[in-house]
């Protein structure tokens, strides 16, 4: 019977309808394939269509760069931001989306069209351009110049020559020559700032790493005798030349600031501002991966620090219990920490209690150390010398007492008087520091009077061992005072200037020795450093300390600042050499009057002395112009050794 297909419905398949529908499938899986393939090819990135657009593109930008620098001579600075877009258009492309190949072929094109802008400028243009680009460069550095930096200085000579360089050219090639100028000025001129600003951050690193490992260098603070700001640091009085304090660098990290200092000042160029700003970068990010590493130490260090201030506020007679419970608790919360964060927050949590704590503090160690030099005052007060050229006992600390300037003298008046405190008449030494403590309100107020008061303590105890020590013979005496003195060193490793210059003066020897390295220095005659000198009479006393000189004179009238009349006026005086040392007024200097009598010893109390005051100085610390026992020109041998910022350590 004969099988006939129905209308509409399939026929039924045989075995030999097997092997065609496999060929069927296979071309369909080709097909597949080639799809897969082709799309892959092409997504996630750029299609070949844009990113032939955008290399085409740049290869054109390119070629007319090249044209531009070789054909056209147009400097390389010119063309820098140009060159500059074309890299980041790039960078874009790499591995990104049709969006941002389309955004570089638009890109490359537009930087290509301002190629052959600068390629066709007329004379005109190009001289418009280069003085826009001067203004540029005026204002940047008057910017730089408003905020102080010394480093605008030599910017500003080349402004001068870029305006010659477009007051002198006539042709394009002639205005973009100043053009290049201008924009390498530019680029150097523009980083002044931000690399100054990477460098304070650093140095703020630097001491944070220092303080952590228990290192502290620092520049010197001199007694200045300034009421609103006691301390000088040495490196504002000269900062090419200020002495350091707290030994030698001991971590490699520590010289940075100043190596650093250093390049920025002598950089000249946008490539060594650029080559800085890369070290200050590398150095941060090793000081930072440091931090890390040593945050439990730091964290440890710092809970034993606060613990170590409560127990100090408590013993000088701290009553607020609050800060004892909040250093147990940390000191519980340290037992517990592991992870890098808990160390952290625990190290922010103890700083921010530990500087809470810091004006409670200082306050009552303030009032501590004032009644220790109280007790200290008193006790020297109560010990005399006999002067024999009048008869009367001196006190043997009357540089510490204060005075009363309101009537007169009074050498030996109450270094605890109230009236004194409450009218600012306390004069040298403690009535300085009383009347300070009377009205400091600020952490900074606090921590610049106790400071004093502890250089008071440090210098009128080393006073009070000299004196016990002195040999009581003429002659033994004399002899002492030309040798090193235990005192001497001791102070100066207390104030920590061992290693540098430094002029001692001992008040009760009247007299001076000149110290470099911690060695007596000792002159080519072989005869030590050590001066005879005239200090401050009991009504006019020298200022004791630690101070500083701040200013160098040579042949220059001393003019009384007592009004005629005043038992304290003089004529006005020739001074060969002189060196401020106190803001109060206070000068070493030669006294060419008194070389035909005699200094030293006793010389600082009343005594006759024909082309003298028959006392005492007015509080300056009077040296030899020639001293005729020597053969020395003793003032101007400490003229030549002392520098700005020299340390002068009067006790």
């Amino acid at each position: 019977m004969e099988h006939k297909q129905q209308a509409g419905l399939p026929s039924r398949r045989t075995d030999h309808d097997h092997r065609g529908s496999g060929r069927r499938w296979v071309g369909a899986l080709y097909v597949l394939i080639i799809a897969v393939v082709l799309l892959s090819g092409c997504a996630p990135g750029t299609q070949p269509s844009v990113r032939s657009a955008a290399q085409q593109n740049k290869a054109k930008l390119d070629a007319e760069l090249r044209k531009a620098q070789i054909t056209s001579g147009i400097p390389k600075s010119v063309l820098h931001p140009i060159e500059t877009q074309e890299s980041a258009l790039a960078a874009s492309v790499t591995n990104g989306s049709d969006k941002n190949g389309q955004a570089a072929a638009k890109g490359y094109a537009i930087l290509y069209d301002q190629v052959v802008a600068l390629e066709r400028m007329t004379p005109d243009q190009a001289k418009a351009k280069a003085s826009s680009d001067l203004h540029t460069l005026t204002q940047a550095l008057k910017a730089v110049q408003d905020q102080g930096f010394t480093e605008a200085a030599t910017f500003q000579p080349r402004v001068q020559r870029a305006q010659q360089q477009i007051a002198t050219a006539t042709t394009t090639n002639a205005y973009f020559t100043a053009d290049a100028y201008i924009l390498d000025q530019s680029a150097a001129v523009t980083q002044i700032l931000p690399v100054y600003q990477q460098m304070q951050a650093l140095e703020a690193l630097v001491k944070s790493r220092a303080a952590a490992f228990g290192s502290s260098v620092q520049p010197l603070q001199c007694a200045v005798g300034d009421d609103t700001s006691f301390w000088r640091s040495a490196a504002d009085i000269n900062p090419s030349s200020y002495v350091s304090i707290g030994g030698a660098q001991k971590y490699v990290f520590q010289s940075w600031p100043q190596q650093n200092l250093a390049a920025f000042r002598a950089a000249q160029d946008a490539a060594a501002f650029s080559a800085l700003a890369s070290m200050l970068q590398a150095q941060t990010l090793q000081l930072t991966a440091d931090a890390a590493a040593l945050l439990p130490q730091q964290t440890f260090a710092a809970v034993q620090q606060f613990e170590a201030d409560v127990s100090t506020y408590q013993s000088n007679g701290g009553t607020d219990g609050s800060y004892a419970q909040r250093a147990a608790q940390d000191a519980q919360w340290l037992t517990s920490v592991s992870t890098y964060s808990d160390y952290s927050k625990l190290l922010n949590t103890v700083q921010a209690h530990d500087q809470a704590l810091q004006l409670p503090l200082v306050k009552v160690q303030a009032n501590h150390d004032m009644q220790t030099l109280t007790n200290l005052v008193l006790q020297a007060d109560a010990k005399t010398t006999l002067n024999p050229a009048d008869g009367i006992k001196y006190p043997d600390a009357y540089e510490y007492i204060g005075i009363h300037y309101s009537n007169g003298h009074n050498w030996a008046g109450d270094p605890i008087d109230r009236y004194d405190t409450e009218h600012y008449l306390g004069g040298t030494g403690i009535g300085d520091a009383r009347a300070r403590l009377a009205n400091a309100q600020t952490l900074d107020d606090y921590q610049a009077v106790d400071q004093e008061l502890q250089m008071f303590i440090t210098n009128i105890q080393a006073m009070l061992t000299n004196l016990a020590q002195m040999p009581t013979g003429d002659q033994a005496r004399k002899a002492w005072s030309m040798q090193v003195h235990q005192t001497d060193l001791d102070l100066m490793n207390y104030y920590g200037v061992g290693q540098t210059k430094v002029v001692v003066v001992s008040l009760r020897e009247q007299k001076a020795r000149l110290y470099s390295n911690g060695k007596l220095v000792v002159g080519s005659d072989g005869l030590p450093y050590a001066f005879d000198v005239t200090t401050g009479n009991p009504d006019l006393p020298s200022v004791p300390g630690a101070h500083c000189v701040t200013t160098k004179m040579e042949n220059y009238n001393d003019i009384s600042p007592f009004p005629k009349g005043s038992p304290y006026y003089y004529n006005p005086t020739h001074i060969n050499f002189g060196m401020v040392y106190s803001d109060y007024g206070f000068i070493i200097h030669d006294a060419w009057w008194r070389d035909d009598t005699s200094m030293g010893y006793l010389t600082n109390l009343p005594h006759y002395d024909p082309l003298a005051f028959n006392s005492g100085s007015h509080g300056c610390i009077n040296f030899h112009l020639l001293d005729h026992a020597t053969g020395r020109h003793d003032m101007e041998m400490v003229y030549t050794f002392a520098g700005y910022g020299t340390p002068v350590i009067v006790y």
